[in-house]
């Protein structure tokens, strides 16, 4: 994910991430366009404060998913115990050309 806080002056930036299909979250300004922008959040790009706060406030937001974030590990699929046992089984087979000793096998 690519965080802009202003498009024009990182239009390169936001060009890049559209050809390599990496979302974009974006401050928006009047004066930029959102068409290129997945995520745009509308405000004042110029402004000091402004960006201090869009940066804290995405800081802050990271911090908190890196706390709250669970890792499952996948379950692994067991085989049918009976299909296992069966499939571990090998029968062997005495051949006889004597038709009485092969029967009694």
């Amino acid at each position: 994910m690519l965080f802009v806080i202003d498009t024009n002056i990182e239009s390169l930036a936001v060009a890049e991430a559209r050809k390599l299909k990496i979302p974009i979250v974006a401050i928006v300004d009047s004066n930029s366009n959102p068409d290129d922008i997945d995520f745009p959040i509308p405000g004042n790009d110029d402004a000091r404060r402004s960006i201090n706060l869009y940066c804290d406030l995405a800081k802050k937001t990271i911090l908190d998913a890196k706390q709250n974030i669970k890792i499952v590990e996948p379950i692994e699929e067991e085989k049918p115990k009976k299909a296992a046992k069966e499939s571990s089984k090998i029968k062997v087979i005495k051949i006889s050309e004597n038709k009485e000793e092969a029967l009694k096998n």
